[in-house]
């Protein structure tokens, strides 16, 4: 799901092309939520000031803090968050 989610948003997260890319144009906390089904977490992310910035630093351990109960949904989430690390 996520593989076809980040598939179909044709993000490149290469350094090459990180300025370019949709994530740093107009991609939002919202979009992201949306684009794996989690969408209903927006509220959450939204009520604690969950920006891009601090969306890319939460660990498994912030998810669960934040009250998300489904691991499914907090795995999900990690692999999202994992796929917009760079280093």
């Amino acid at each position: 799901m996520l593989k076809h989610a980040l598939g179909a948003m044709n993000l490149d997260a290469s350094e090459d092309n990180y300025c370019n890319s949709y994530l740093n144009e107009t991609l939002s906390v919202y979009a992201l939520l949306a684009s794996v089904g989690l969408d209903c977490y927006m509220d959450l992310f939204s009520s604690n000031n969950i920006d891009l910035e601090k969306f890319s630093e939460l660990r498994y351990r912030d998810l669960q803090q934040l009250g998300i109960e489904n691991s499914t949904h907090r795995n999900i989430l990690m692999e999202l968050i994992s796929a917009f690390t760079f280093n």
